[in-house]
């Protein structure tokens, strides 16, 4: 109640329905961008990326191990 006779004092007789009214906006626009698909696709995008990162070089080991163990074992 404080602020919003704060802003009504600031904003020279606008009233507090017409700012909770732009605040409401302006929070129903933030949410419709946190919602939107190409966010979620550029998230597992780049998990993905991170992942492979991570998990290539540990691959490419086991590979290179399995490789020389069978190797091994044919001569």
């Amino acid at each position: 109640m404080q602020i919003c006779s704060f802003i009504d004092a600031r904003t020279e007789g606008r009233t507090c329905e017409n700012v909770n009214a732009l605040g409401g906006l302006f929070f129903l626009s933030s949410l419709l961008l946190s919602y939107d698909p190409t966010t979620s696709v550029l998230r597992e995008l780049l998990v993905d990326h991170i992942l492979r990162a991570l998990l290539e070089p540990i691959s490419g080991v086991f590979l290179a191990a399995l490789a020389f163990g069978q190797a091994g074992f044919t001569e």
